[in-house]
């Protein structure tokens, strides 16, 4: 019993160590950013990288908005410093939410079939 009660400690640590990373895709410019107002990673020329929930566009300057203790944060962009801008990917997260949760049934399922075909008692008479 021990050794499967490891097993599917394992088996949810690894879940949630999938459910708990976001999906940064593509190189973008300040314009497409600010078009499609979803979360970004931006990736200076200097090597730091900074995330932002919003790029908007204010006049002709560029914007990252962060919320940090209900207060929101601006941080203006200068297009010659940064180096990359990947914009947060819903698709590739939608499918990583759907494959985590066909993997959480499917462990279930094995683990109630193992139970079943071993006729394991546990002790519940």
């Amino acid at each position: 019993m021990k050794t499967l009660n490891k097993q599917l400690a394992l088996f949810f640590s690894i879940l949630m160590i999938f459910q708990s990373c976001a999906v940064y895709t593509g190189n973008h410019t300040l314009e497409e950013a600010a078009e499609k107002q979803s979360p970004a990673k931006v990736t200076m020329v200097d090597g730091k990288a900074s995330k932002f929930d919003l790029i908007k566009k204010e006049g002709n300057d560029y914007v990252g908005i962060t919320t940090k203790r209900f207060q929101e944060q601006t941080t203006a962009l200068d297009e010659n410093v940064i180096n990359q801008i990947k914009l947060k990917s819903a698709d590739r997260e939608n499918t990583r939410d759907y494959g985590t949760a066909f993997l959480i049934f499917g462990g279930i399922i094995a683990v109630l079939v193992g139970l079943t075909v071993a006729d394991f008692d546990l002790g519940f008479d």
